[in-house]
């Protein structure tokens, strides 16, 4: 298993579920579960994480443990870690090495 998190707008949550489901569903990666939960925004931190009301989108998602099974889950959560980002969304870093600088 293999968990991310991202953070999407609350306006565009429903926006990213569907684009998020359709990749999931082509790419035939098992969901173990997924958790939706809401953040707000964080305005009294220096280095706030939460720059804005969020929708946070956690997914546990079945991997391989083989190099083909953990190319395909990367090349899945990199997809829906751009999904976040090109709805103004972010991510957490801490769960994998999979994000990128940009997207390809």
């Amino acid at each position: 298993m293999i968990i991310t998190e991202l953070y999407v707008p609350r306006p565009r949550l429903a926006d990213f579920l569907k684009g998020a489901t359709k990749l999931l569903r082509r790419s035939e990666t098992p969901v173990i579960y997924a958790t939706i939960r809401m953040i707000e925004q964080d305005s009294e931190s220096f280095l706030p994480w939460a720059r804005q009301a969020y929708a946070c989108v956690i997914f546990n998602l079945r991997a391989v443990h083989s190099v083909g099974g953990i190319d395909q889950v990367r090349r899945v959560l990199r997809k829906l870690i751009d999904f976040a980002l090109e709805r103004d969304g972010s991510f957490y870093l801490t769960y994998h090495r999979f994000a990128r600088a940009r997207a390809d």
